[in-house]
């Protein structure tokens, strides 16, 4: 689990949340605050403010949509944990997950399971997010939608075919600017653009000083290949102005030992040329 300290270390880096208020940050988590978008599932309608409260009717599951963008790399993860003074008014306890690599608002079901009509303030935070570093980054990409636009959808489309209210109108103007991502604000998506291009700077600087080595490496074994070859010469003509029958003993005894060293070198290199690729990948 990530404490406080944790969580700001790793701001900007493996976690936005935005907008980011430092009084919603706890000792192990994050608090998240309910949006304008707080959709009854027995209504099949938006409840709208009033005096400072969605007043949430007895045995309804209301979906409400955070105000904060949130996005998380693989190497971490989160859980959803209801706030006491929340349950303690009535409401079910909350308990989801947070996959690695998620990016935007959060969609979080609330039930009142009560026989009383219960009031979610609208100016205060009703989640706490816990977030936990991955012992190894995730290798699967999660399957949920941002802010969970498949489930909005499939509500939308079936509130379509009825009359339609006022407030429907509304619900149905404010599920079309979800599926159009512009409920996610700017600043969020250039703060997770920045650090998506971040991340990958290490690799690109990875790969071109394994370029450069390999270029130099390149003109280093084509040198030593060069210089092999006119002592293989060298020697060649040596034989041919002393040309006598030899036997191959002999033969062997002519070459100088950096003619021997030479032609090694040449099989070596092959392998050392392509060295400093694969111990920069690494």
């Amino acid at each position: 689990m990530l404490s406080d300290r944790d969580i700001h270390s790793y701001l900007s880096k493996e976690i936005v949340i935005h907008p980011y208020s430092e009084s919603n940050l706890t000792p192990l988590g994050y608090n998240l605050s309910p949006s304008d978008f707080v959709f009854s599932l027995q209504e099949k309608d938006l409840i709208l403010e009033k005096d400072g409260y969605y007043h949430i009717k007895p045995h309804d599951t209301v979906l409400v949509l955070t105000k904060e963008s949130v996005w998380i790399s693989k190497k971490i993860a989160g859980t959803f944990h209801s706030k006491v003074g929340v349950v303690s008014n009535g409401f079910g306890h909350i308990s989801t997950t947070l996959d690695p690599n998620w990016n935007g608002p959060l969609l979080i079901s609330i039930n009142n399971p009560t026989k009383m009509e219960l009031k979610l303030p609208v100016d205060k935070t009703f989640i706490t997010l816990i977030f936990y570093k991955l012992r190894t980054p995730s290798s699967k990409d999660h399957d949920n939608v941002s802010s969970r636009k498949d489930i909005l959808k499939s509500i939308s489309d079936k509130i379509l075919e009825k009359d339609l209210s006022d407030s429907q109108r509304n619900f149905i103007a404010k599920t079309n600017t979800i599926f159009n991502d512009q409920n996610i604000s700017q600043e969020f998506s250039e703060k997770v653009r920045s650090i998506s291009t971040e991340s990958k700077k290490p690799i690109i600087n990875a790969i071109k000083r394994s370029r450069v080595k390999f270029g130099l490496n390149v003109i280093k074994y084509y040198g030593l290949s060069a210089l092999c070859i006119i002592l293989i010469l060298v020697t060649t003509l040596r034989i041919i102005i002393h040309f006598k029958p030899i036997k191959m003993l002999e033969f062997l005894l002519v070459l100088d030992q950096a003619t021997v060293v030479a032609l090694i070198t040449i099989v070596i290199g092959l392998l050392y040329i392509t060295k400093p690729i694969k111990e920069e990948i690494k």
